[in-house]
């Protein structure tokens, strides 16, 4: 369930997050939002995406794994998979967001150690997509964005 979050003015100036594209920037801020209170979220891109991105009809899931890729390499965001399902954490999350009274833990499962690893999902995430036609495609909306200054 979506959730209001804060957005430290740091954020703005940390390196991993200035390394990033704006709309990769966008889709973390977006991952916040829609991680529970522990910061853990479910990795669904098309369910992810449409939330992020609800009226963006040009964008295709690719285009939105290429991003999630893209803050992988730039942040601290793990994504990893349990029973078969997919899902991230932010390992930075007690430091940025302060605890709701009424939290109460995750009821998603945990990250655990020697299962698939977090290259590993990315990799088949990349694999699973068409990656140049995804880099030509992210380059177009990075020129929109910069044309329209989004």
């Amino acid at each position: 369930m979506p959730r209001i979050r804060t957005i430290k003015p740091e954020f703005w100036s940390s390196p991993g997050v200035t390394a990033m594209s704006a709309p990769a920037r966008l889709t973390f801020i977006g991952m916040w939002n829609w991680a529970d209170d522990s910061g853990k979220g479910t990795y669904n891109p098309r369910e992810l995406m449409g939330f992020i991105f609800p009226n963006d009809e040009e964008m295709t899931v690719a285009d939105f794994r290429l991003l999630c890729a893209e803050i992988r390499r730039h942040v601290a965001v793990r994504f990893y998979d349990v029973a078969g399902r997919h899902y991230y954490m932010i390992p930075s999350w007690k430091k940025h967001q302060s605890r709701h009274a009424k939290h109460t833990g995750s009821k998603l499962p945990p990250r655990k150690m020697g299962k698939r690893s977090t290259q590993q999902t990315c990799r088949s995430l990349a694999q699973s997509t068409k990656v140049p036609e995804i880099r030509r495609k992210v380059a177009e909306i990075r020129r929109h964005v910069t044309e329209n200054r989004l």
